[in-house]
């Protein structure tokens, strides 16, 4: 497919972007994506559902993206996963020094760490968002790549809910897990999206550039670790029968009562997945009306 459009510009804090778009065939755009992830680094977020103001009609999805963003608790790490990636670091490294929310900031080749610090004093309801968490850094990064006109490029992963104890301090009743991650993004440089309301699709490409360094001439690539499933996982949940359903009406004489507004009970369950993810993807996209793969 032809390119269509190209467009150059300088971010908010000052790197040059080349974006250009290319023009690809609408029928399953996307599934060589799917196909991509048993073995590489990416995303894809699929809709076949519409709702105003909630769901729309597309793809999003790319595989080897250049930099990695990870948070364990309030520990972050900003990896460049590729020669691409090491373009990217050193202005998002030049960013984040003198950001009052990091302690410890640590840059070294290919890698930067920082520990975000605890909130000190009282926040008011309207201003818990603005204390110091792992978003006070991912707004840093924002503001560092926006652009108005370019609704594309960003960050694109999960967030876990552990994330909301760096909001109200809590007293956590479970041990955690030191390898669980609460966050994971990826800064995409190629990003294919799917329209199918107007049953088009495209890709758009960038290229950055800064302090005299340039992603132009270096290759898109990333490793690749083809996926291996466990050979033996003991179906577990952590809940005897009953119990969840004890917690569900215990809630509902705390909303009676009005001790609670929200809450979101969990329990958490594992067994060996013996589909590759591309299956498990294909699956749930036609088990349900809106779908998400990631």
């Amino acid at each position: 497919m032809s390119t269509t459009e190209s467009r150059d510009y300088v971010t908010a804090g000052g790197i040059r972007v080349r974006h250009q778009v290319r023009e690809e065939r609408y029928q399953d755009a996307a599934e060589p994506i799917r196909l991509a992830l048993d073995e590489r680094r990416g995303v894809l977020l699929t809709s076949s559902f519409e709702y105003p103001g909630r769901y729309t009609r597309w793809d999003i999805g790319f595989v080897d993206p250049p930099l990695e963003f990870v948070a364990r608790g309030r520990a972050i790490t900003l990896r460049a996963l590729n020669a691409r990636g090491e373009v990217l670091l050193a202005p998002i490294a030049a960013a984040l020094q003198g950001l009052d929310a990091l302690t410890d900031l640590e840059c070294a080749p290919g890698i930067v760490r920082a520990q975000v610090r605890e909130s000190e004093g009282w926040f008011p309801e309207e201003l818990r968002t603005r204390q110091p968490t792992v978003f006070s850094v991912l707004r840093r990064i924002i503001e560092l790549f926006h652009d108005a006109e370019d609704t594309y490029l960003g960050f694109y992963g999960a967030f876990g809910y552990e994330l909301a104890f760096q909001f109200e301090p809590t007293r956590l009743a479970l041990e955690r897990d030191a390898s669980d991650r609460d966050l994971v993004l990826y800064l995409p440089d190629e990003v294919l999206i799917v329209d199918h309301r107007k049953e088009a699709a495209t890709t758009h490409l960038y290229e950055f550039a800064h302090g005299g360094h340039d992603t132009r001439g270096l290759a898109r690539d990333g490793s690749r670790e083809p996926y291996r499933g466990a050979d033996e996982v003991a179906r577990h949940c952590d809940h005897a029968q009953g119990e969840y359903a004890a917690i569900v009406r215990e809630a509902i004489e705390c909303f009676r009562r009005g001790d609670l507004f929200e809450v979101v009970p969990a329990r958490p369950s594992s067994s060996r997945a013996r589909r590759r993810p591309r299956r498990c993807s294909a699956a749930s996209s036609s088990a349900t009306p809106r779908r998400t793969a990631r």
